[in-house]
């Protein structure tokens, strides 16, 4: 699990795995024992486990203002050679 840098400090912790690196960008956001994944381009939810829908409206806005950089950190963690370019 990779911790994403370049976003604000709050109580949510978004991460990606190396596991995911085959599939399309998204981010992974826990809290408090709440999980979800969430797909970047598009912000749909694609597993929500316990964040209610206030939470998860201010984790869509986190992801919809720091979209470039959740982008370039994905690049860097699941390309790190830069041979391979992700527009996904």
């Amino acid at each position: 699990m990779a911790k994403i840098r370049g976003l604000p400090k709050s109580q949510y912790h978004y991460s990606f795995y190396a596991t995911d690196c085959r599939e399309t960008i998204h981010v992974h956001v826990k809290s408090q024992g709440k999980e979800a994944k969430i797909w970047v381009k598009t912000r749909k939810i694609a597993i929500n486990k316990g964040f209610r829908n206030l939470e998860l409206t201010e984790i869509l806005q986190t992801l919809a203002e720091y979209e470039a950089v959740i982008r370039h950190e994905w690049e860097l963690f699941c390309n790190p050679d830069n041979t391979i370019s992700t527009e996904r």
